[in-house]
């Protein structure tokens, strides 16, 4: 949480309100009193100490005490004590301050890697993030229009994520910043010849797109949309923010090298016929978006070779310097008031985590009565509903997808959930269960989680603390099938083998509401058949139990819970809701046959359309995340589809995103032999990279490999009490934002090679950087699978090959 001091005028406390919404914010007004919005009020962080020009404030987030005078002289708040860096920013309004702020977040967060771009902010920016239906809501007025408009609004946002993307590959030290606005108060900072008369000093002007290069500037405006169609109008509006941003600069810097370009990523160039040659010179179009290879030509011939023809005037380079420091400021600064999360990756990851886990995927329509109140909030797109109250309230997500929402309010009592990773099975089983404890007291509800050793999933048994129902966890360390026949479970910890029985009577006599049987290695071998000793007989004699089984293992629940016939059967007069995603337990189960693993449920004769319900869309991961899994999913799911037929297509549905959510590019070293140390060296910049600022833990960051033995000498300096290391084999139902993949490719099986990496990867929310290597003594270029799958990958991740 950030501390903000603000300056003793009225307007400034308003719109601060508005903006800093989850912020401390202190007023030292110019009669001696002291101002704090209500959050310090109402959490007791607040103290005024002996007189009134001293406030302490004292709060756990930030794990110290701050002690602020107001200095009259000065006007302004003087740190006493010793807070934690950055979280006090004092308000900046002149130059010098501007420049000071720009080079303490340079040093903080603008610091190259080798010659990689420093993006600002480290994802896009994104303001529209709907995935649209084609079918508007049509009990809300004007939806048609207002659907359309906010599509246009996201096709814009989409073309300005291709330009970032571009530049994001770029091997150039550059600083670019995204999105980047300037009020007219700054813009008169700046440049003095900046006529503020008769305007808002707090309306801003907006770039697009700023890069900052070493003796250069580059303008970007984004033009997607085209008022009937006409690129000639879009063209000449697109000037006026070129222009802009030319007196901005020239305002610090005067004789600097600055480009103008205009970005039209929905056109090919045949279609800007209208435009004079001399202004076609200085546009972007799709020819060069659609392949990096063409926009880093393009790249070359309109920016790299100008620059070595133009001679740099030395005495500028200062002023470049100058500038730069101020934009950067200015790019991170609200009404005067800096805020560094802009730019630091850990906050930027765990705000978008955040966004992802409460579903914040549509937009809401405001809509007014005459008299111009708020009658209500509703979604114009009937592909996102608002989620029911149970799961909003108790497993804190706030919209379902439309499939999702159909899912959640099915009557029937089986029900089989298929679908991909982080489609959000987990979500509607704990809302369920939630429903089923509440709705019918009198009923047991028991919930087999199956899970690798790192499951750090803990919704089950959050949701129920927020709802107040009692529950029992039991850990099932693993299962053995005994010489006679049956079947021993040990427990968490490490006890004595018990026979099903027992562990049957354990769970019926328990007097929760919910009991949570969570199961780690549980792979079995297919052959065994055990329905007269499995523990669904021995548990559910008394019919009065409901079931619930997420990440279904067909394997393993088959000689554990039975027959398939035992589940139909028990649905009659009790719920059984069953989920699973094949490919996530195929990944750690390579010994048993990949036809062993489709259920057949879906062919049982009890069993109809209503009982057996897919999802298709990813929620979990970020949009770019997202669209690498479809890719590394398409090739085991045609596998499938050979084998099994169209049984595949209902049992490995294909995967397809959800929102619009955009987070860092997902990026793949390749080796194509294994190089020890040199991936070692990089997988520890990349750590101190993302764990430079203290934001993450073990919770936030981990490293996912599939060969303990390989990857030993690599993590041999990792610190496990800030990172977790996990094998793949143990991390299904595990999920962190940021997740490191060091993937071994093998020549051997290598329809089991998608499976792995897929489980690997949808385990990253928000960041994914993935290392593939071969065996030691193999070449990664054997493996069909690898050079397919990062030729289709390149379009959409960072491919670096070393």
């Amino acid at each position: 949480m950030n501390i903000i001091i603000l300056p003793d005028q009225k307007w400034r406390w308003v719109a601060a309100e508005k903006s800093f919404k989850e912020s401390i914010l202190v007023q030292f007004l110019s009669n001696g009193t002291v101002r704090w919005n209500k959050k310090v009020q109402k959490r007791g962080y607040w103290e005024l100490i002996q007189n009134r020009n001293i406030l302490k404030i004292s709060t756990p987030i930030l794990r110290t005490e701050l002690l602020l005078e107001f200095n009259r002289e000065e006007r302004k708040a003087v740190e006493l004590g010793n807070p934690e860096p950055g979280i006090l920013w004092e308000t900046v309004n002149t130059q010098q301050e501007y420049e000071e702020r720009g080079q303490e977040l340079e040093t903080s967060f603008c610091t190259f890697k080798e010659n990689h771009p420093v993006m600002c902010p480290p994802a896009p920016q994104h303001t529209y993030i709907d995935q649209y239906s084609t079918h508007p809501d049509e009990s809300i007025p004007n939806s048609t229009a207002i659907q359309a408009d906010n599509i246009v609004k996201q096709e814009n946002y989409e073309a300005e994520v291709l330009i970032y993307r571009a530049l994001e590959r770029l091997d150039e030290q550059i600083l670019v910043m995204h999105s980047f606005k300037c009020s007219f108060y700054q813009f008169k900072m700046c440049n003095q010849d900046f006529d503020l008369a008769n305007k808002n000093a707090n309306n801003s002007y907006e770039c697009d797109f700023l890069v900052i290069g070493k003796n250069y500037f580059v303008v970007i405006a984004v033009k997607n949309s085209m008022p009937d169609g006409d690129p000639v109008t879009a063209f000449k509006k697109s000037l006026d923010q070129r222009n802009r941003m030319r007196m901005l600069i020239n305002g610090i810097c005067q004789g600097g090298n600055i480009f103008l370009f205009t970005a039209f990523p929905s056109l090919r160039r045949d279609n800007l016929k209208e435009l004079d040659n001399a202004d076609t010179v200085t546009v972007i179009c799709k020819d060069e978006l659609d392949d990096f290879e063409e926009f880093k030509k393009w790249w070359t011939a309109n920016v790299t070779t100008i620059l070595r023809q133009n001679q740099t005037n030395d005495s500028s380079l200062g002023f470049h310097e100058k500038a730069k420091h101020i934009f950067l400021t200015i790019f991170c600064t609200e009404l005067d008031i800096p805020d560094i999360s802009t730019l630091s990756f850990s906050k930027i990851v765990l705000r978008i985590d955040k966004e992802l886990k409460t579903g914040l995927i549509t937009l809401q329509q405001k809509l007014k009565t005459k008299n111009s109140q708020v009658k209500q909030k509703k979604s114009i797109n009937s592909g996102v509903v608002l989620a029911p109250e149970m799961i909003q309230d108790f497993v804190g997500v706030r919209h379902l997808t439309a499939e999702q929402n159909k899912v959640y309010t099915s009557k029937q009592n089986l029900l089989l959930i298929i679908g991909p990773a982080g489609s959000g099975k987990t979500v509607l089983l704990v809302g369920k269960m939630i429903q089923m404890a509440k709705s019918e007291p009198d009923k047991k509800v028991v919930v087999f989680k199956f899970a690798g050793r790192n499951n750090n999933c803990t919704l089950y048994q959050d949701a129920c603390k927020k709802a107040g129902i009692e529950i029992k966890l039991l850990v099932i360390a693993s299962v053995n099938i005994m010489t006679t026949g049956d079947m021993k479970f040990r427990l968490l910890p490490e006890d004595d083998l018990i026979p099903s029985v027992q562990l049957a009577t354990n769970i019926a006599n328990c007097k929760c509401s919910v009991v949570i049987v969570q199961l780690h290695d549980t792979a079995f071998n297919e052959n065994h058949d055990l329905p007269s000793q499995s523990l669904f007989l021995n548990l559910f004699n008394e019919s009065n139990v409901n079931v619930i089984i997420d990440d279904f293992q067909y394997n393993t629940a088959s000689n554990i819970f039975g027959s398939s016939d035992l589940l139909v059967d028990y649905a009659h007069s009790n719920c059984v809701l069953m989920a699973c995603d094949l490919p996530q337990f195929a990944a750690c189960s390579m010994h048993i046959p990949f036809g062993a693993n489709l259920p057949y449920f879906r062919n049982h004769k009890t069993l109809s359309q209503d009982n057996c319900v897919m999802l298709t869309k990813n929620l979990r991961n970020t949009r770019d995340i997202s669209d690498v899994l479809s890719v590394i999913r398409s090739p085991f799911v045609d596998y499938a589809a050979a084998q099994r037929g169209n049984l595949a297509k209902i049992l490995l549905p294909l995967q397809s995103a959800g929102h619009f959510i955009r987070g860092p590019l997902t990026n793949f070293h390749v080796f194509n032999h294994f190089k020890g140390k040199e991936i070692r060296d990089l997988v520890k910049n990349e750590i101190v990279h993302m764990c430079k600022y203290d934001d993450f833990d073990k919770s936030h960051v981990a490293i996912v490999y599939t060969n303990q033995n390989v990857v030993e000498n690599i993590l041999s300096d990792v610190d496990e009490e800030k990172i977790t290391l996990c094998n793949v084999a143990d991390c299904y139902s595990s999920e962190w934002p940021v997740v490191i993949v060091l993937f071994e490719a093998f020549s051997r099986r290598q329809t089991f090679i998608p499976a792995q990496l897929y489980l690997a990867i949808s385990r990253a929310r928000v960041k994914c950087t993935v290392f593939v290597y071969p065996n030691v003594g193999q070449a990664l270029s054997e493996i069909n699978f690898i050079s397919t799958m990062l030729s289709e990958l390149r379009p959409i991740a960072h491919i670096i090959h070393h």
